[in-house]
């Protein structure tokens, strides 16, 4: 459950031609891990983004389309997480 109780929703970025909804129950110790004050379905959309790209299961493009962030920014998230 997410902050009130519901489940978290997570859509796929803006101009992806087929979606899926996931709802996630995300533990209250992982939303505080991941940052208190941030979004976090924006932030697990970045780190699935990321984790897919690096297994070589999506292209950069879909990565960066996928985390909703510029091309230059998903490359500074790639250098963050090395």
């Amino acid at each position: 459950m997410y902050g009130n109780g519901r489940p978290l929703r997570c859509t796929i970025a803006p101009g992806v031609v087929s979606l899926k909804e996931v709802v996630l129950r995300i533990p209250e110790e992982v939303r505080l891990a991941i940052g208190p004050g941030k979004d976090l379905a924006g932030e697990l959309l970045k780190r699935i983004a990321v984790a897919l790209y690096a297994e070589k299961k999506i292209s950069m493009g879909k990565a960066v389309e996928l985390s909703g962030l510029t091309y230059d920014r998903f490359m500074d998230l790639l250098g963050e997480v090395g």
